[in-house]
């Protein structure tokens, strides 16, 4: 990259890389926390910070180990992905996220996101909390 000052003198850097943080994924919607309704499901949303495909995971433990619900869901190996920066679950989608909630109504969900590089990124996770 050159840059050139006010003077005519010019200066060459690089090249120039860029690397996305830890918080590369900002959750939005539903907060930290929110009581949410059995029906319908809310949109998922989040700011992706020039990430271009994305997946939900929800789960019952804060550390996703155990049985995790990964969407969106497709036919292939890998399935589809989530191109925008939110995201509303289907019936069939959102009863598979009521199941994981249903002994302590509680169910925790982060984003993963991928640059068009293939690197992947992962959200903090936020907590949900099932309404009856």
């Amino acid at each position: 990259m050159e840059n050139i000052d006010y003077s005519g003198i010019s200066t060459f850097h690089g090249p120039v890389s860029a690397t996305l943080g830890a918080e590369a994924i900002a959750l939005v919607f539903p907060e930290d926390g929110a009581l949410v309704p059995f029906y319908p499901p809310p949109a998922f949303e989040w700011n992706g910070a020039g990430l271009v495909r994305f997946k939900l995971g929800f789960s019952r433990s804060p550390d996703f180990t155990g049985r995790v619900v990964v969407l969106p869901r497709g036919l292939k190996r890998h399935g589809r992905w989530i191109t925008g920066e939110s995201y509303t679950p289907n019936r069939r989608e959102w009863r598979k996220i009521q199941r994981l909630g249903r002994r302590s109504g509680t169910v925790y969900w982060a984003v993963y996101g991928k640059d068009e590089a293939g690197e992947g990124f992962v959200s903090k996770t936020f907590e949900l909390k099932l309404r009856n």
